[in-house]
């Protein structure tokens, strides 16, 4: 939601009127802040809230905290021409117009570069052209040309047109730019050398004012530096005598050149701020205020934070915040800021008669004279209606009434009005005309710790409490005696109070607080608060008991209940806080090692001020913070001290608003299609996922103390505390849309708006939907690939089992028919030729019969025994493991070979599994009995997990693998049934050496 403008208009009215009662805070922008030169001839304000610095050497952007600048070059068409800056307008769009001692330049806000125009001769050489422009909108520019006069050129046609050129203008010392411009009725108001013109664009007719010209119409000639056409219709004119007064529509005009009596003299610039009154740049006034309603000048008060008066002004600029800029030639740009803390400062610059800088206690007699003791310099008295510090008092070692020491630590002012110091030799009554009472305790020898007094607490009209470096004592003002706390002999005291409960605080150094209370006059302890820490200070309000410390502040109830700690986790610039006072508004003000803070105890916020707020250093000491009676805090440190009213130090509630400035990606500068700032999505290729962005708080008043927070949605919803860091950095983001955002507070800790830029990583190749389809698409069709060629070798696995076992059978076929051939047909032969016998004479008969059984018994024998080999009945009956051994055991009854046969406990097996298995075994065996020639062979069966291994070894002939082929019928018949059971085997031989068969089958276990 926007703030309307009317509502903005009252704030700002009610900053300028406050101006009346608090002095402008004065802060120089110069070189070391990066101006690129410091004769400031030109500024602007644009509508982003950037300020456009023009110089004698460039112009620059500044942000409040840092410039850029923009630098002419012979190789870059897009950078600006010439150095000389003398004028800066904004057109609509929001593009810049600049004028150079080289010519005009326009630039452009979307893409941070500039085109530049510059005059040619008629050879084409470019031609040097002061140009100031004066008005520009979306189609046009207007401006003067040192070379043509009145220019009005048209950004779409190119073309331009010289509307006036009689007058004559020349930059010198005091005139930098040309004012000419355009008054509210359409009418052209022309600066000159001499005097006044009034153009009428429409008849061209020129009236003179204020001008030698025969035809002056008005006023005396006048050379004057610049003018402004006010919001009321009148033009004020600045000149070598002070400021012209001129009411065009009445055709009246007013000469002011005198303020207080005196001549006023040479006045370079004005500004009107947005409640009409001008402030004019003069030499011999520094800056004056004109109020046009009462025709009255008044001086603008300011207050320079390290108290240099301002020097020579010769520009001012306002651009409607408060704010006043002038340039302080040649040194830069000094900075009026209404929102500039008001402290009082007393150093040793300000005031070169204080005694010494390091400032160590306060205290206020009824007189109102403000006494300031220090470290080595005495005490001193400080007039605070005069500004002014008296002679010190300082010890005289020929006056015993003289200060008993240099070092003055504390300093108490009773109830009855008398002036008690503490110093490094004692504690002193101030008896007054520069004389001094001495008390040290008893037996206290100088230079000794009992005699370095540090704290002094009054309890009562009689008694003080006197802390030492020794110690804790109670002094008797009746007696003049001390009397010591043996509770603390030999300690360190950094304070001793009481609170509104009767009890007493003692801080004790490096040690601990304790709270306690006195007892026939001596002090029993209640408490131990807090360990090993310094004690610097104890306040006490309404409700709570406060301990400041080493260790931060610390707040307590009525209980001794710690409530309360605040240090730099807190918003406390540094832990260590030395003095705590109360404010007009419930706030408290903290003095520490870091600068002096104000605590909204409340909120907890925290405002730090610094000597750039003209505070006397950052550093600041025990027991020197005093708050006087009509409400004014003092507070002292190593290099002065500071005083001030704490309604006086208001609180700067501009919101700032912030832009992006810089986008790197791999810590390497990007090339965008536009400005950075004037985007609203950031695209970023796949690559560039590691990036920063700079962004920089458009504020003005803050003097660069802004902090930030930055996050990036998307990602993280968590602020990041950025402090002062204007960068924002991240690494390896993944693909995807985020939204940026970051937003800066003031230097009181009051938020502005969010900026946001929205933030798309487009994904790699391999991350996109396409690319993921095609693939999907493309793994899909490898899958089905792969399941076809499985399917496919699977099928064809089938068919080479079913060729193996065809082949198998054929193979048993062959060799059963071989075996009937040879035996039983051979026998059943004889058998038909002996029967054929029967009867016959000529074969006894009974011889017949005998062989004709026999023939029968052996072809019988030779049945059984083909039967057996195609089905087993040993198997099936005996088991596997029987079986072969009843198999080795008829091998061996041949009288041939010796069988070793090792057979594992086997475990229940299918019985197409045992089938071949014997099968392979009976094709060994019959291999050694028939071709190997074997005498000896040795058979293995060992069982593994879900493995059987077959090791077969003879003593046979061998043979060699390479010529002699294992495709015999028995080798064959073994390889095919190996397959059929998805085993793997291997032959070693070599002729002369035997036969090793190796034979690896998997199994799974039948249940039985």
């Amino acid at each position: 939601m926007k703030t309307p403008w009317f509502v903005g208009l009252l704030w700002l009215v009610g900053v300028l009127e406050s101006r009346a009662q608090l002095p402008f805070r004065v802060e120089r922008v110069g070189q070391e802040q990066g101006l690129v030169q410091g004769t400031v001839s030109a500024m602007c304000k644009d509508s982003r809230g950037f300020i456009w610095v023009g110089t004698q050497d460039g112009i620059c952007r500044y942000d409040g905290g840092q410039f850029r600048a923009y630098r002419p070059s012979a190789t870059d068409s897009t950078a600006p021409v010439g150095l000389f800056v003398n004028r800066i307008i904004e057109a609509p769009t929001g593009d810049l117009w600049f004028g150079t001692d080289e010519g005009l330049n326009q630039y452009h806000r979307a893409t941070d570069r500039f085109t530049p125009f510059q005059l040619a001769d008629s050879r084409g050489r470019r031609m040097s052209n002061p140009t100031t422009p004066f008005r520009a909108t979306a189609q046009e520019v207007w401006y003067w040309s040192g070379q043509e006069g009145i220019v009005r050129y048209n950004l779409q046609s190119g073309k331009k047109r010289v509307l006036f050129n009689q007058f004559s203008f020349a930059f010198n010392y005091y005139v930098t730019q040309n004012a000419t411009t355009f008054d509210r009725r359409g009418r052209l108001w022309v600066h000159t050398d001499d005097g006044l013109i009034a153009y009428d664009t429409t008849t061209r007719r020129a009236t003179h004012y204020f001008s030698r010209h025969a035809q002056n119409r008005l006023g005396p000639p006048l050379v004057f530096y610049d003018f402004h056409l006010a919001r009321n219709g009148l033009i004020y004119l600045v000149y070598a005598d002070g400021i012209a007064c001129f009411d065009p529509d009445r055709q009246q005009f007013e000469l002011f050149t005198s303020w207080q009596g005196k001549p006023m003299g040479q006045v370079f610039d004005l500004a009107e701020d947005p409640t009409g009154q001008l402030n004019l740049a003069t030499l011999n006034h520094h800056v004056l205020r004109f109020d046009p309603v009462a025709r009255t000048f008044t001086a603008v008060q300011y207050r320079p934070a390290d108290q240099t008066q301002l020097g020579d002004v010769y520009y001012l600029y306002h651009f409607g915040d408060g704010i006043i800029w002038l340039n302080e030639d040649p040194q830069g740009l000094v900075k009026l800021n209404p929102y500039g803390a008001q402290f009082g400062l007393v150093n040793g610059q300000t005031h070169p008669k204080l005694a010494n800088l390091n400032i160590r206690t306060f205290a206020e007699t009824p007189d109102g004279t403000l006494w300031v003791g220090t470290l080595g310099g005495g005490l001193q008295a400080y007039d605070r209606r005069a500004d002014r510090l008296d002679k010190p008092f300082v010890h005289d070692p020929a006056n015993p009434q003289s200060l008993p020491g240099n070092q003055v630590r504390h300093l108490l002012t009773d109830a009855s009005g008398t002036l008690w110091v503490a110093t490094d030799q004692g504690l002193a009554r101030y008896r007054g005309r520069g004389q001094f009472q001495t008390y040290r305790p008893l037996g206290a020898t100088l230079n000794s710790g009992r005699v370095f007094v540090r704290h002094l607490t009054e309890l009562d009209a009689r008694w003080l409490l006197v802390g030492t470096e020794d110690g804790l004592f109670l002094f008797d003002r009746v007696t003049n005696q001390f009397t010591e706390q043996s509770f603390f002999r030999h300690k360190l005291i950094g304070f001793a109070a009481p609170d509104r409960h009767g009890r007493i605080w003692v801080g004790v150094n490096e040690e601990a607080i304790y709270v306690g209370q006195l007892h026939n006059g001596q002090w029993k302890r209640t408490a131990k608060l807090l360990d090993e820490l310094i004690a610097a200070s104890f306040y006490a309000d309404a409700q709570n008991e406060w301990v400041s410390t080493s260790k931060g502040l610390f707040r307590f109830d009525s209980q001794l209940r710690l409530t309360k700690h605040f240090n730099e986790s807190t918003g406390l610039p540094n832990a260590f806080v030395y003095g705590v006072l109360p404010g007009q508004a419930g706030e408290l003000w903290l003095s520490t090692n870091r600068g002096l803070c104000r605590l909204a105890v409340e909120s907890g916020q925290v405002r730090t001020y610094g000597p750039s707020d003209g505070l006397q250093g950052n550093e600041f000491n025990g027991n020197s913070f005093y708050r006087a009676r009509n409400g004014e805090l003092f507070f002292g440190g190593t290099l002065g001290f500071n005083h001030f009213f704490p309604a006086q130090i208001r609180p700067n509630q501009y919101k700032p608003t912030v832009q992006l400035t810089n986008l790197t990606v791999a810590e390497k500068p990007y090339n965008l299609p536009a400005y950075i700032g004037e985007i609203g999505l950031l695209n970023l290729p796949p690559p560039d996922n590691t990036f920063a962005l700079t962004y920089a708080a458009l504020d003005y008043f803050s003097a660069g103390s802004n902090r930030y927070q930055y996050r990036l949605l998307g990602l993280d919803s968590a602020w990041v505390q950025a402090g002062t860091q204007t960068v924002a950095r991240f690494i390896k983001l993944p693909p995807g849309d985020y939204i940026f955002e970051v937003r800066a507070a003031n230097s009181d800790g009051f938020w502005g708006p969010i900026r946001r830029l929205a933030i798309r990583l487009e994904a790699p190749l391999y991350l996109t939907f396409w690319f993921r389809f095609l693939l999907l698409g493309s793994l899909v069709a490898g899958f089905y690939g792969l399941y076809r060629y499985r399917l496919y070798t699977v099928r064809q696995q089938q068919r080479r089992d079913l060729q193996t076992a065809v082949q198998t059978q054929e193979s048993e076929r062959t060799h059963f028919a071989r075996e009937l051939h040879d035996g039983v047909g051979a026998n059943l032969a004889a058998l038909k030729l002996y029967l054929s016998h029967v009867g016959s004479p000529q074969i006894p008969q009974q011889d017949l019969k005998t062989r004709s059984l026999s023939l029968l018994e052996t072809s019988i024998s030779d049945l059984r025994r083909l039967i057996n080999q195609f089905s087993p009945q040993s198997l099936q009956v005996l088991g596997l493991s029987s079986a072969l051994q009843q198999a080795a055991d008829t091998l061996t009854d041949t009288g041939q070979v010796q069988v070793c046969l090792h057979i594992d406990p086997l475990p229940p097996l299918a019985p197409a599994f045992q089938t071949n298995l014997y099968r392979i075994v009976q094709e060994l065996f019959q291999n050694a009995l028939k071709h190997a020639g074997a005498s000896e062979l040795t058979l293995t069966l060992a069982v593994g997990p879900n493995t059987l291994t077959l090791q077969y070894e003879d003593n046979g002939r061998g043979f060699d693998p390479q010529v002699v082929r294992p495709n015999s019928q028995g080798l064959t018949n073994i390889r095919h049934r190996v397959q059929l059971l998805e085993g793997e085997w291997t032959i070693q031989s070599a002729p002369g050496e035997g036969v090793q068969i190796s034979i690896r089958v998997p199994f799974q276990p039948q249940n039985t």
